[in-house]
């Protein structure tokens, strides 16, 4: 079957890019939820924080998605530290994410070369 909008494929490029400033946001609204906790949400808050930084430039992308996936698992795990990550199922979605920018890289507007 013929897709519906075969034109919308020139613009593939920008897909990763897209998935990267969403797990940008994300990061950045978990790092700002753990900020005020004791010395484990700060240790937390700031890798959040790095880790969205990364992603919005697109720097280190692969290395970023691996370290996120880390982070999301130890915040889903842990119960001391409040996360938006205690949510499973929003947990799963933006791991799937990160799974797909550790395959298809930064994307465009990147620092990372796509090769």
């Amino acid at each position: 079957m013929e897709s519906l909008f075969p034109n919308l494929f020139t613009f593939s490029y920008f897909a990763p890019l897209i998935l990267r400033i969403a797990i940008a946001i994300v990061l950045f609204e978990a790092a700002r939820g753990t900020w005020k906790q004791q010395k484990k949400g700060k240790v937390a808050s700031f890798t959040s924080a790095i880790l969205g930084l990364a992603l919005v430039f697109g720097a280190f992308t692969q290395l970023t998605a691996i370290l996120g996936i880390i982070e999301i698992g130890i915040l889903t795990a842990q119960r001391g530290v409040p996360s938006i990550f205690h949510r499973r199922a929003f947990a799963l979605l933006v791991i799937a994410i990160l799974l797909s920018l550790l395959i298809t890289g930064p994307g465009a507007l990147a620092i990372d070369l796509p090769y």
